[in-house]
Parts: C-alpha cells; structure tokens; sequence
C-alpha cells in the first residue's frame, strides 16, 4: 500500500528511513504520548524498525522525502485497529489529520474494513482531540498491557 496526499506519502515502512525516525525517536515526550522510551542510539531505532517490519503493516509518513512519522496497522476479519506517532517538530500543522483522512478513505474503499478503531494513552489529548474531529466516537477506557499510569482509550 501506498497513499499519496498533496503534501504527504504513506509507504511501506522499511529501513532505508531509520536516521529520520531516530531523530525524534530519541526524544523522550513519546514515552508518556505513545508509550515507548526514547531511542538511545541508531541501532535501537534499526531493531525496532526490524520487529516493526515483522509484524506487518506498518508503514512510514514522508514529508519533504524525509519520514517524520508511522502508522501500524492491525487487521481482523472487517476490523481495523491503528495507532500512530509524528514527530514532534511537525505536530499541529494539519500532517497527522491529512494522513489519517487518506488513510480512512484507503481502508474503507480499498479493503475490506467496515470497523475502524484507534487506540491512545489517557494523557495523549492531541491525538484524542484529532480522533474526535475525524468523526471517531469515545467507547471505553482500556487497561491491558498498559501500565496503570498509561491507561488507553479506545
């Protein structure tokens, strides 16, 4: 799958990209947003890319030929569950909204999804705020696999 926008390009994810992910994966606001600790080093950024990879559907957000962001996806029967990250350096200039926006037109007219959810931490009021305004519903607050200081709504 590849998705074209006017400003923006969702491919595959591979590791051709993985110093643009590490330059803001090494920052530590993603360890409260979406839950994964800063990146120490370019090979730890390789090795999450990897197993990223391997669980499929995953795919990188490209601005200006740089990655500045992912998607995962998770496909189950007509149900699909996403979850993403943008680097800090381009929140609130309207990327993640023209992604997702593309992303949903993708899924509801390329494949077989009737269902669409997406996940968030609590405290992650940006990305509930950008779910509400493309028309996602609040349906409950989720406790598994999570530390009880990062509860998920789903």
């Amino acid at each position: 799958m590849t998705i074209k926008t006017e400003r923006l390009e969702i491919t595959p994810l591979s590791l051709h990209h993985k110093e643009d992910m590490f330059n803001y994966a090494k920052s530590d606001i993603y360890e409260h947003t979406a839950g994964w600790k800063a990146h120490k080093d370019i090979n730890e950024t390789e090795a999450v890319i990897k197993m990223l990879i391997k669980l499929g559907n995953q795919y990188s957000i490209i601005y200006n030929k740089k990655m500045i962001g992912t998607i995962g996806l998770d496909f189950k029967d007509d149900e699909v569950t996403f979850g993403y990250a943008l680097s800090e350096a381009y929140w609130n200039k309207g990327i993640m909204s023209e992604a997702l926006r593309a992303l949903i037109i993708y899924l509801f007219t390329e494949t077989k999804c009737e269902t669409l959810k997406a996940t968030t931490f609590l405290n992650n009021y940006n990305s509930q705020n950008l779910l509400l305004k493309l028309g996602f519903k609040f349906i409950k607050v989720i406790n598994e696999i999570v530390p009880k200081d990062q509860k998920r709504i789903l």
